[in-house]
């Protein structure tokens, strides 16, 4: 494929991202009854069953980017012990890397250990050992793994688990060599706090309440696990306050939610025509999304916020303070993150575009809401406003909510991240058959949008399972 045909290929790729007008539609009927999705890297979905030892893996095509489908099930019955539900099994494309965590129980202990696979064969992987011990006295908390690079991240329960004094633990492994690099104490609330993600190759990000525990002012915490300070060898952190939204709620919920980076690097197994696919997403963009409900009885109230990752202000500000630091959120918060709120949706992000369900419709119609954070897209967006047509995806350049106590406005949150939205009804079923015995998920992936619904009340429908690509 020529230079020429690369560039078109792109700018078709680029233009159908901003109109969601797919060239390809397909259903994927190889997902047994019992699996459901974990984890999407690339272009790639896991689905994990209950009681099924078995990763069950869809590559989703593109016919833009020249990369074929497939189906294929890595089964890990061998591994024996028991494996988390969610937190127990992650991939990442770029580096053929499938992971899983067990749990081997025995009568005076638990045994926790990584395993490392090939995604594409199964096989004990090249470039990792067989498998990682985690340790005697923990145990994974679900859907608390993290990869990058060759780096992996865990958050631990300390056993024995004594309610309320649940201790946690943040770990990095290098997955090539089993050493741990990190391995300290988590400052997030057990029962309504996040599990850690990572910011770069040396610092990990996570949300805490504020000092003293107060559940109302809650944190981005920032910590480099590279270095120590001189005087305790504590690790270096950074904290940026967010803005409280949490006023007079009887409880609370936060979950912290990376984007996953592209298929960069995985071409020699992605079963293309072409040496290689003619272009990635960039792997360093990625967006951090902060989900926080808050009930202030009798309502309930939701609020998503984005943060754009690749203005790496958080990572600069962490850098430049050397030590343990605070930072306002008006000094970080307002340009490099948007608040969506009070009625906001929990969505899956891919890179720098984010999506929720909306709202179901009539006749097997869901809703959904794609929002594209990336900054020379929105740019290309806004200039080509004038004579897009009002199909076109719109441009928000200022976001503002409202923010409550006690049932009424008590203030508002103005920030000014811009970003595109677009709103698209998609055909998920047949018939009449969405409505609130339907589990409905919609997720991004390198090349289109993945749909997984599940009738809950019919056990022998198999889920349906669709794709939307470019």
């Amino acid at each position: 494929m020529d230079l020429t045909e690369k560039l078109r290929r792109l700018k078709a790729y680029n233009a159908a991202w901003t109109e969601l007008e797919w060239t390809g539609h397909a259903a994927h009927a190889d997902i047994p009854r019992d699996s459901y999705p974990v984890v999407v890297s690339g272009g790639v979905v896991a689905f994990k069953g209950e009681f099924r030892h078995e990763i069950n893996l869809e590559r989703m095509p593109s016919l833009l980017r020249g990369i074929k489908g497939r189906h294929w099930a890595v089964g890990f019955e061998e591994l024996g012990g028991g494996v988390s539900s969610n937190g127990g099994v992650n991939v990442d494309v770029s580096q053929d890397l499938l992971v899983v965590a067990t749990h081997h129980v025995s009568p005076n202990m638990i045994q926790s250990r990584l395993h490392l696979r090939s995604l594409s064969t199964g096989e004990v992987h090249p470039f990792g050992c067989n498998f990682i011990d985690v340790g005697t006295d923990r145990m994974l908390a679900d859907g608390a793994m993290d990869i990058h690079d060759n780096l992996i991240l865990l958050r631990v329960c300390m056993l024995p688990m004594t309610w309320p004094d649940i201790s946690m633990h943040a770990m990095v492994f290098d997955w090539t060599t089993g050493i741990v690099l990190l391995d300290t104490p988590s400052q997030s609330d057990p029962t309504h706090g996040s599990n850690p993600c990572f910011l770069d190759c040396d610092h990990i990000v996570t949300v805490v309440a504020g000092p003293d525990g107060n559940s109302d002012t809650r944190r981005l915490e920032v910590l480099s696990f590279r270095d120590t300070a001189l005087d305790d060898h504590s690790h270096p952190t950074c904290f940026f306050v967010l803005p409280d939204v949490m006023t007079n709620s009887t409880t609370t919920s936060l979950h912290i939610h990376a984007g996953r980076t592209s298929s960069y690097g995985s071409a020699l197994w992605h079963g293309v025509d072409s040496d290689s696919p003619p272009f990635y997403e960039d792997p360093g963009e990625k967006l951090l999304s902060v989900f926080v409900s808050k009930v202030d009885f009798p309502h309930r109230f939701t609020y998503s916020f984005v943060v754009d990752f690749s203005a790496r202000l958080l990572l600069a500000n962490a850098k430049s303070r050397r030590g343990i630091g605070v930072v306002p959120w008006n000094d970080w918060g307002p340009s490099t993150s948007c608040v969506h709120g009070p009625h906001a949706a929990r969505g899956k992000s891919m890179g720098m575009r984010r999506i929720e369900e909306t709202s179901t419709m009539q006749d097997a119609m869901v809703l959904f809401t794609v929002f594209d954070y990336h900054p020379r897209r929105v740019a290309r967006a806004r200039s080509r406003r004038s004579i897009a047509g009002s199909a076109s995806a719109a441009v928000v350049d200022v976001t503002e909510i409202n923010l409550y106590s006690a049932g009424e406005i008590s203030g508002q949150l103005r920030t000014t991240l811009p970003y595109l939205v677009k709103r698209v009804p998609l055909r998920v079923g047949t018939g009449n058959s969405v409505g609130n015995y339907r589990y409905t998920r919609a997720m991004l992936c390198e090349d289109g949008v993945v749909v997984y619904q599940l009738n809950k009340y019919a056990d022998n429908e198999p889920p349906a399972v669709l794709s939307f690509t470019f």
